[in-house]
């Protein structure tokens, strides 16, 4: 089914969220999470429309839209969702999922830019996010890492399917080699859960990265988008973050200059203390050797490049980090320790 038209989406902010008025409407290139996106402009206001991607649920949707009405009330830059007219903050129709929500001027830091001022932005900005965050409550309990169990039999089907196409080239050999070396790690993988148990959890943001922070022209903080607002370890987040955020997807590009400056932000507005900080990156290791999403994607169609490229992005970084994250952690945990 193709995304809507213009014309179709103007009728869907009329008869959705009653919003007339409509000037312009147009069609922008989709990024992750979402099936097509739009920036609409009203008589008095411009919002962004989300076509959701078909994997995307409701409920979550409905977590993430109540997280940024809870930190907009308190302060935090972050778009406010716009309630349909029947109360919800998701539109459904024909299958599909819609979030409309106000727009937020500016752009993300450009990657290759990044400086240590940026940094220290990004920083403060994530501290101040788990600040706010950590007075939600917990619904659901934490589920990384401990899903070894699981991601084995994920791991094992996605061998299978991709070992069995007889016109597999190159990416499918690449891929299985990552599979196979994770494999091997998974099987031999400590008790996950008593070993990060007494570490701090909280909801977090759940995707926070360079390309989900908006700068204003004059380089200030305009806003935080595409929250995923669910349970986690805030020190796994924060080392998300810096990987995340490299001025190049290159482990090379790593720079402890940066990640002091990203630290020191984030110490400025939330907590941390040095023992979750050399922590912190064995955690990110695990989830990265748990996360399946991309290998099943990749599993079912090998022309899918993006799930190609994160395949082999997570490995570099785990690999990276097996060699790198107890001095990385001990490193950075001297800020808290002096």
């Amino acid at each position: 089914m193709d995304p809507p038209s213009v014309r179709q989406v103007e009728t869907l902010c009329r008869q959705g969220w009653g919003f007339g008025g409509i000037r312009e409407v147009v069609r922008l290139d989709p990024e992750p999470g979402s099936a097509a996106l739009y920036r609409v402009t009203t008589d008095d206001r411009e919002l962004l429309l989300t076509e959701h991607r078909r994997d995307r649920k409701d409920r979550d949707l409905q977590r993430t839209t109540a997280g940024a009405s809870f930190l907009a009330g308190l302060d935090f830059p972050t778009p406010i969702y716009q309630a349909t007219l029947d109360g919800s903050s998701v539109l459904t129709l024909e299958g599909r999922l819609y979030t409309l929500r106000t727009w937020v001027p500016g752009a993300p830091p450009v990657r290759t830019k990044l400086n240590l001022h940026t940094m220290l932005l990004l920083g403060r900005a994530l501290g101040w996010c788990h600040t706010l965050l950590a007075e939600l409550p917990i619904s659901d309990t934490v589920k990384r890492p401990t899903r070894v169990e699981i991601a084995l039999t994920e791991v094992e089907a996605a061998v299978k399917l991709i070992g069995a196409r007889q016109d597999g080239g190159d990416s499918d050999r690449e891929v299985l080699g990552v599979l196979l070396r994770k494999r091997n790690l998974l099987e031999n993988a400590p008790d996950l859960p008593s070993r990060f148990k007494e570490y701090r959890t909280q909801i977090v943001h759940g995707d926070y990265h360079v390309e989900n922070v908006i700068v204003s022209a004059h380089g200030g903080l305009a806003g935080v988008i595409d929250l995923g607002v669910r349970p986690g370890y805030p020190v796994w987040e924060l080392y998300y973050a810096l990987f995340w955020s490299l001025r190049e997807w290159d482990t090379a590009a790593f720079d402890m200059t940066m990640a002091d400056a990203f630290l020191k932000g984030y110490l400025d507005e939330g907590r941390m203390t040095a023992e979750e900080i050399v922590a912190g990156p064995e955690m990110l290791y695990w989830w990265l050797l748990l996360e399946t999403w991309n290998t099943k994607v990749y599993a079912d169609n090998p022309a899918d490049l993006d799930a190609h490229a994160a395949i082999l992005w997570f490995h570099r970084v785990d690999t990276w980090l097996a060699d790198n994250g107890q001095r990385l952690g001990k490193d950075l945990a001297r800020q808290v320790t002096g």
